[in-house]
């Protein structure tokens, strides 16, 4: 039909703006954009019927909540949050890939690009952020995040490594099997082993003046006194910097850690809706793959 058509070509035009403001326009969304690209998914999930509007709105609601505390958490942008929730509106749940037979279950689709995005992303941040953490190892880290991350990564080799073995033991040893699985516990190994040199990577030490709302603190990144300071000077001083935080802190002349060199999370959303519309939920189609499909 001409109108899924529609819902495509809006969805691939509009994610892929988001992708370019994010990546050339330092990760700056205007607020008119964001706000614009929910009302065109609100016409768009207009467009379906009746039981699949009441679906969409659902998921959007539930996207943009999780979102939203994601986003207080310092996990991801608020421009990150709109951006689902448009997606979850245009095209609420998983469509028939294009490239492969496979059902998709009823998933929603942002889970799928969620995964995709995720897993693109997982294979180029140790590459990008290890080279970008040269000389920036004085920035100090938290002895137990630092062992807990160790661990993590030690724990998803073992994970691989009995995954791998499964595979074997139930005859299903496919070449194809064996690279989709690498594909994913070799950069989430490296991910969490390497995670505090990564992280280094992504921080940029700046002047409270200089920090913009939405600005995500390396709070781990502080000594236990500088802490402490701007604690006292600024009530709830966290990983977020809200307009309201900056406010209080603005004139202190003190450099603090932040979050500056952010990977480009818009770039690989458009990635993941790209592989999702082609291969559907990735996910499946790695299980699909290892049970001999």
């Amino acid at each position: 039909m001409i109108i899924d058509l529609i819902r495509i070509l809006v969805l691939l035009a509009v994610t892929f703006v988001y992708a370019m403001l994010d990546l050339f326009n330092n990760r700056d969304l205007p607020d008119w954009f964001a706000y614009a690209s929910v009302v065109v998914g609100l016409l768009l999930t207009f467009s379906y019927g009746y039981n699949t509007v009441l679906e969409s709105l659902v998921i959007a609601i539930a996207i943009g909540s999780l979102g939203y505390v994601s986003y207080r958490a310092g996990y991801i942008g608020l421009g990150d949050v709109f951006e689902f929730v448009f997606i979850s509106l245009v095209i609420p749940l998983q469509p028939a890939p294009y490239l492969i037979n496979l059902a998709q279950n009823g998933l929603p689709f942002a889970f799928s690009v969620v995964i995709a995005a995720g897993y693109m992303a997982g294979l180029i941040m140790p590459v990008y952020y290890i080279r970008k953490a040269r000389g920036k190892e004085g920035l100090p880290l938290h002895l137990r995040r630092r062992r807990n991350r160790m661990l993590m990564g030690a724990l998803v080799a073992a994970m691989y490594v009995v995954l791998l073995g499964i595979i074997i033991f139930m005859g299903q040893l496919k070449s194809a099997s064996v690279i989709l699985v690498s594909l994913v516990a070799i950069p989430a190994f490296v991910i969490l082993f390497y995670g505090d040199t990564i992280a280094r990577g992504m921080v940029e030490l700046v002047y409270p003046k200089q920090l913009v709302d939405g600005d995500m603190i390396a709070v781990e990144m502080m000594n236990r006194g500088e802490l402490a300071y701007f604690k006292s000077r600024a009530a709830g001083f966290g990983i977020l910097a809200d307009s309201a935080l900056i406010s209080k802190i603005k004139n202190i002349k003190r450099k603090i850690p932040v979050y500056k060199n952010a990977i480009p999370l818009a770039l690989f959303i458009f990635g993941g809706i790209v592989v999702s519309l082609l291969f559907g939920n990735i996910l499946l189609l790695m299980v699909f793959s290892m049970l001999g499909g």
